[in-house]
């Protein structure tokens, strides 16, 4: 979400934030879209590391 938010461009990226674009609801409907395109091993693996 941080960096759909606030852009990539703190991590080195281009991406521009979408703070002032999307509400925190939309960031997550963005998010879900694409991990419907993840192998099921890579969505567990993420799964893993932000329950924890």
């Amino acid at each position: 979400m941080r960096v759909i938010e606030k852009g990539g461009i703190p991590l080195g990226g281009v991406m521009p934030g979408f703070a002032q674009t999307l509400d925190p609801d939309q960031i997550r409907d963005t998010i879900a879209f694409f991990q419907n395109f993840w192998p099921d091993e890579i969505y567990a693996r993420w799964s893993e590391i932000n329950e924890g």
